[in-house]
């Protein structure tokens, strides 16, 4: 028995790209919008370190997921390609 050793990004980039994008998505509103709120109104320095870098990190995670969905698409368009001649 073979173990698979891919990323997770390349399980993503193997999935359909409606899944990366849905990942990308949520990934984005997940981190920018409901993270926040677990860290809210605290006035330690880690909790505010946190809040100010959600906009960033969030950005960044819907960054690479919609790279992913991109190179999903791409990878079908050629594989179709292939088998169309």
């Amino acid at each position: 028995m073979s173990r698979d050793n891919k990323s997770f990004f390349e399980q993503v980039m193997l999935m359909p790209w409606w899944i990366g994008a849905l990942l990308s998505a949520g990934s984005y509103i997940f981190i920018r919008y409901i993270v926040p709120g677990f860290f809210a109104g605290g006035s330690h320095m880690l909790t505010q370190a946190v809040s100010k870098a959600t906009p960033i990190i969030a950005g960044l995670s819907a960054f690479v997921f919609a790279g992913a969905a991109v190179l999903s698409a791409i990878r079908v368009a050629i594989e179709k390609a292939r088998n169309d001649h």
